[in-house]
């Protein structure tokens, strides 16, 4: 087989320097120190990067953030400055449309004595410096296997189409706020292991009769137990990184879960479930990321010890520079299907770090989950 391409241009110095730049401001963000070197070393069009680099990672608001407390907003060209200030607005506003639809929603489901737990995102964001900052995709929602009871509800009370098209989540969309309703936490289709991890995870999310619960604008949601959402948190993240790309947010939400939870994991349970889904040699990288670059307290990750250094600056870089830099084609079924597959192939090193099934398994699975629900393809 011709050997893949792993990179579709060079990086140039200023992207690099601009890339240091977001980091280093996130790292003074979360750990509320000096950001270290002077900002005025960089270039009209090495701001144009940070923008750039900060949006891709989901960090736009908090860098802005570091920028507003250095006082170092007048640094920047004024196009960048107007563009990042009105970008961190919008995600303050995007943030207080979840808070809202979330909490129409626990109440909603708990006007019918449903439990409504809070996956990922909004849950995540209270460890943040600013939480409104922390920029949210979609709402992440588990009702405990009464996931069609909860459609029937929202259907009824907001008259909006279910999405039925995904293997382990519906969607729809409440006042503009996109929701995946999930009735299993993984997709079980494209991965063997998947089902068994699935297995764990439910069972983690049934274990408790009290679990911790948060209340949002009058309904009260569960949050995750702490072990189910280590193992949830990782698997997602490690399921990004192997199919497309993971972004720095999702790696310092890690961080800043272990740093507020780790009181409450039994070390040894999660060892044992990362070797059991072959997570452990990602995380020992996410570990050493967090570490190195973010100062992170090393004691909250000893696998980071037995990190290979240069796999970890081969995965920061893809997180930063994806080393598949085709864009995916706007549209058409044929262009669609061939990137994907030529997506796949050039990932294949990824995969193998996160994936105990083979890359043949792996392709006749998703294969044959895409023509279970077709409109995944278009995805």
């Amino acid at each position: 087989m011709k050997k893949t391409v792993q990179k579709v241009r060079e990086i140039k110095d200023g992207e690099r320097k601009a890339a240091d730049t977001v980091i280093r401001l996130v790292a003074a963000q979360l750990n509320g120190e000096s950001g270290g070197q002077p900002l005025n070393d960089l270039s009209p069009q090495e701001w144009s990067y940070c923008f750039r680099i900060a949006s891709e990672q989901a960090l736009l608001a908090v860098v802005w953030d570091e920028i507003v407390r250095r006082g170092d907003e007048l640094l920047l060209p004024r196009e960048v400055r107007l563009r990042w200030a009105l970008s961190a607005e919008r995600i303050e506003e995007r943030y207080r449309r979840q808070v809202v639809v979330c909490g129409e929603l626990a109440r909603l489901y708990g006007s019918r004595g449903i439990r409504m737990m809070l996956l990922k995102g909004l849950g995540l964001s209270r460890w943040w410096p600013v939480p409104q900052h922390r920029e949210c995709g979609d709402l992440d929602i588990w009702l405990y296997g009464r996931q069609r009871e909860g459609d029937r509800l929202v259907e009824e009370r907001w008259k909006v189409p279910i999405d039925n098209d995904s293997h382990h989540h519906t969607i729809f969309v409440v006042n503009g706020v996109m929701v995946e309703n999930h009735y299993d936490f993984v997709d079980v289709h494209a991965h063997r292991s998947s089902a068994r991890c699935e297995a764990i995870l439910k069972e983690l999310s049934s274990e408790s009769d009290n679990p911790e619960t948060m209340v949002v604008e009058g309904g009260e949601v569960d949050l995750p137990e702490d072990h189910l959402n280590a193992l949830f948190l990782m698997r997602h993240m490690a399921t990004h990184f192997a199919a497309e790309r993971v972004n720095l947010r999702q790696v310092c939400d890690w961080g800043l879960f272990l740093q507020h939870r780790i009181g409450a994991l039994n070390r040894s349970t999660i060892n044992e479930l990362f070797e059991m889904f072959r997570l452990s040699r990602f995380a020992s990288v996410v570990g050493s990321i967090l570490i190195e670059k973010f100062g992170f307290d090393p004691s909250l990750f000893p696998e980071a010890s037995e990190c290979d250094v240069e796999l970890r600056q081969r995965i920061l870089d893809d997180m930063l520079f994806p080393e598949f830099g085709e864009k995916k084609p706007a549209g058409g079924l044929v262009p669609i299907v061939c990137f994907k597959i030529r997506r796949f192939f050039a990932n294949r090193w990824k995969h193998r770090i996160v994936w105990p099934e083979s890359l043949a398994e792996t392709f006749v699975r998703s294969t044959f989950s895409h023509f279970m629900k077709p409109k995944t393809i278009r995805k």
